[in-house]
C-alpha cells in the first residue's frame, strides 16, 4: 500500500526526474534500453495526475465511455517513462500508480507487460531490446495516418477495484493497460511528445474504432489534457 502524499508530491518525479532531464538534454533523440532506467518499486503514487470519467454518444446510437487525464507537461513525460520502464525492465512486470489527487475519479493505473510478446507466427515470441525516441508534433487525433500496431492499439481496461466489478459499473475506478509492447511504446512516445515544451496541442484524443481510432475495441476513449485545455469536463 502506498503512503499518502502531500499535495504536489509525485513519486514519478522522484524516481524518473533525472532520466527525464537526460532525455530533454539529448535534443529529443534518445535510445531507451534496460540500462538507462533506475530501479523502480512496483507501487508508486502521485498527486499530479487527475483522471475523470464521462461518456458521449456516437451517431445517437452508441454510448462510449471517456476517461480524461489532466497533468502538466513534465508529469506526462514522467508517465511515459514509467510505461517504458515496465516494457524494458524484466523485473518490473507490473507497475501500479495510485492517483491521489482528491478530485480524481480514477484511483489507480496499472501497467502490465510479461516481458515477451507473441507474434503472428505460431509459438514465436519477441523481447524488447531498445527504442529510439524521436520527437513528433502532436495532433488532436494523433494516429489517423498510422497503421495500428501488430497486436492492436493501446488497451485501457476500465474496471472496479473491489469485488464483483460487474455490480459496480458506475464506481469503476481503475485503469489496467496497455496491451502489447508495441502499443505501450507508441503510447509512451505520445506522452513524451505531449510533454515537449513546444507542444501547443492542449487536448489529445484517442477514440474508439467507430471514429478516429487510437484505443482497442473494448477500451473507453481516452483524452489527455494539459492544464490550459478548455475541453476538461466540468462537474
Amino acid at each position: 500500500m502506498t503512503n499518502s502524499l502531500a499535495n504536489g508530491e509525485c513519486d514519478l518525479r522522484t524516481y524518473l526526474g533525472k532520466l527525464e532531464t537526460l532525455v530533454s538534454l539529448s535534443f529529443g533523440r534518445f535510445r531507451f534500453e534496460t540500462k538507462v532506467f533506475p530501479s523502480l518499486p512496483s507501487l508508486l503514487a502521485t498527486t499530479e495526475v487527475t483522471a475523470k470519467k464521462s461518456y458521449k454518444y456516437v451517431n445517437d446510437c452508441h454510448r462510449s465511455d471517456v476517461v480524461h487525464f489532466r497533468a502538466s507537461k513534465k508529469t506526462y513525460r514522467h508517465f511515459g517513462l514509467a510505461i517504458l520502464a515496465t516494457i524494458f525492465c524484466p523485473e518490473l512486470s507490473e507497475l501500479r500508480i495510485d492517483l491521489q489527487a482528491p478530485s480524481s475519479q480514477i484511483r489507480s493505473v496499472t501497467i502490465r507487460y510479461e516481458g515477451t510478446t507473441s507474434r503472428s507466427v505460431l509459438d514465436y515470441r519477441t523481447q524488447p531490446v531498445s527504442f529510439d525516441y524521436h520527437p513528433n508534433e502532436v495532433d488532436e487525433h494523433p494516429w489517423t495516418e498510422r497503421r495500428p500496431p501488430e497486436r492492436g492499439w493501446p488497451e485501457f481496461c476500465l474496471t472496479y477495484s473491489g469485488v464483483e466489478p460487474w455490480r459496480h459499473w458506475d464506481e469503476r475506478d481503475k485503469i489496467e493497460g496497455f496491451g502489447g509492447d508495441d502499443a505501450s511504446v507508441l503510447l509512451a512516445s505520445l506522452l513524451l511528445d505531449i510533454g515537449r515544451d513546444d507542444n501547443l496541442q492542449h487536448c489529445v484524443k484517442l477514440e474508439s474504432p467507430f471514429q478516429y481510432g487510437g484505443v482497442s475495441n473494448f477500451s473507453p476513449e481516452i483524452q489527455f489534457h494539459l492544464p490550459e485545455s478548455d475541453a476538461w469536463p466540468t462537474p
